[in-house]
């Protein structure tokens, strides 16, 4: 009958230290996250919206049409500019090499569109595009798989950011994915000229205010670190030991680390003095009653040193 009690004991205790520790929704513990992205490299998302967006601290994916960009200099985006916006920390994703319907097409000619510009990618900027826009939407199961290969995913729901959005549709989107701890992923082409374009570059501004004005509830962060985020987050496991005001923690991951490279959040409601992981002193954030720790889900242990005082 003790031994009974004492394992019932035992085993409440476990239970209490896993409930103690989660993996936050979104990066930083916010409530919902926003992903800006750009399709077939018009000129003005180069002039216009990516200093408006890093004015604002924030960074964008661009989805590039291979063929679309001349092999040396010139205006507008060329592949030094898509270089130099990559080391920004900018996204670059693949939207195909000539940007045809692939649905439209036989799956072999689909196929080489989608790995010819994945190549051109690599080759030309060194990085990986490590996510994928289907021209005109148009995807099935098959093709989506396929596109997918060696990426965190693809885009297949977004919100259109240009000059059939409206002040009023755009803000009860904003607010209804807030609500809803969810990801919004926008869409804009043009921004003064081409397809969608807005009435005026001013337009465009007042719309990025609106998301300004919810940035202490959103992470914005290109496509393929919030999908990274996300499908890190649901596969991670997180084993926890305690002993004392130390705390042992063991994440395991079963994703590509090489293609699953964001950091997640780790959230307990205990107060963190401090937190390493191998040798690497870790970020950690306390507000609004609960700690958030940065840390790798490929990387390691964790150790936390806990204070005393919640205000610690």
């Amino acid at each position: 009958m003790r031994r009974t009690a004492l394992l019932a004991v035992v085993l409440l205790f476990s239970i209490n230290c896993h409930a103690q520790f989660r993996v936050a929704t979104y990066k930083d513990g916010k409530k919902a996250a926003l992903s800006f992205t750009f399709d077939d490299g018009a000129s003005d998302q180069l002039t216009l919206a990516i200093p408006q967006l890093e004015e604002r601290g924030w960074r964008g994916t661009f989805y590039i049409i291979g063929s679309f960009i001349p092999e040396g200099d010139g205006n507008g985006f060329t592949w030094n500019v898509i270089r130099d916006l990559a080391g920004r920390g900018h996204e670059i994703g693949s939207h195909t090499m000539t940007h045809r319907n692939l649905l439209e097409i036989p799956y072999e000619e689909a196929v080489k569109e989608v790995y010819d510009c994945d190549s051109l990618i690599l080759a030309r900027t060194g990085v990986r595009p490590l996510s994928f826009a289907f021209p005109f939407n148009a995807a099935d199961a098959r093709i989506k798989s396929m596109a997918e290969s060696g990426k965190v995913g693809s885009r297949t729901t977004q919100a259109v950011l240009g000059g059939r959005t409206t002040v009023d549709g755009f803000t009860k989107r904003l607010d209804e994915t807030i609500d809803r701890d969810g990801w919004l992923v926008t869409m804009t082409h043009g921004i003064e000229k081409g397809y969608d374009h807005f009435a005026s570059l001013e337009t465009f501004i007042g719309y990025l205010d609106l998301i300004r004005d919810r940035e202490d509830d959103l992470w914005i962060a290109p496509f393929a670190e919030v999908t990274s985020y996300i499908k890190e987050r649901d596969d991670v496991r997180l084993g926890v030991r305690i002993k004392g005001r130390k705390v042992r923690i063991v994440p395991e991951c079963s994703l590509d680390r090489e293609i699953f490279r964001s950091t997640l959040s780790l959230e307990t409601p205990l107060p963190v003095r401090k937190a390493r992981q191998g040798r690497k002193d870790l970020k950690v954030m306390r507000f609004g009653g609960k700690t958030l720790v940065e840390f790798n889900p490929f990387a390691g242990n964790i150790v936390l040193k806990l204070s005393q005082r919640a205000d610690q």
